[in-house]
């Protein structure tokens, strides 16, 4: 199982090991066939009806990305990100969202247990 920052680091390193890697990812999220309700969302980012939105993982900050590709509202996206408090679960999502565009307004600055 691989979650977070893992999706993309571990298989690797086992690979390298020269395990035989077969990575399961645990915040899969549905496909084309949900990006309405996705869009949706974004649409409530332009006019500034949405103030906050918590992302607690890279998982989420991709589907957003994804979703609004597919649909041709990247740029809004991203604009609706700069003007959004955007609190991260830790310092892992807080990366993903940044490098998404959006600024991260909150994040612990150590990990819980």
């Amino acid at each position: 199982m691989i979650f977070g920052r893992g999706e993309e680091v571990l298989p690797d390193l086992l690979r390298n090991a020269g395990a035989r890697v077969d990575p399961i990812l645990c915040n899969r999220y549905p496909s084309n066939e949900k990006d309405e309700k996705v869009v949706r969302l974004i649409d409530e980012f332009v006019p500034a009806t949405v103030e906050l939105i918590a992302l607690t993982s890279t998982a989420q900050v991709r589907r957003l990305q994804d979703a609004a590709q597919r649909s041709g509202k990247t740029a809004e996206l991203e604009a609706a990100m700069q003007k959004t408090l955007i609190p991260a679960v830790g310092p892992v999502t807080a990366q993903a969202v940044e490098k998404a565009g959006g600024p991260v307004g909150v994040w612990p600055k150590t990990a819980s247990t």
